[in-house]
């Protein structure tokens, strides 16, 4: 699977594209309500078996947000990410961030229907 790309430009705009391998999809939903509209770094994914709350605790308790972003679906199905860098980021994750990198979804059931909870920025290391 080729990894979607992230960008980070010099003055702190954020864009990126959330895609899932085949044959999975990427579950569409007219508005993103349990998304906080945070991207996360510095962490691994919630357990799977934790529902929406427990996954919103797990990134907001062991990770850092590191953007602040909107999320649209693209006609292709992927999901479309924009926004801003956090001006207040350690060194670490700026320099994580202005490197290569790609971001991942974690969507959780909820009353039946796949839901976007969080995205996590992960870069690309060998």
């Amino acid at each position: 699977m080729t990894r979607p790309a992230l960008t980070v430009t010099p003055d702190g705009h954020l864009t990126g594209t959330v895609t899932l391998p085949s044959p999975y999809t990427i579950p569409y939903e007219e508005t993103h309500e349990y998304f906080a509209g945070h991207v996360y770094a510095d962490a691994s994914y919630a357990p799977s078996q934790a529902g929406p709350t427990e996954t919103a605790t797990h990134y907001d308790t062991l990770a850092t947000v590191v953007a602040d972003v909107q999320v649209e679906h693209a006609p292709t199905g992927a999901l479309q990410v924009s926004g801003t860098i956090r001006p207040d980021l350690p060194d670490h994750l700026q320099e994580a961030l202005s490197e290569p990198g790609w971001l991942g979804g974690d969507w959780r059931r909820v009353s039946g229907r796949m839901r976007l909870v969080a995205l996590i920025h992960h870069p690309d290391k060998p």
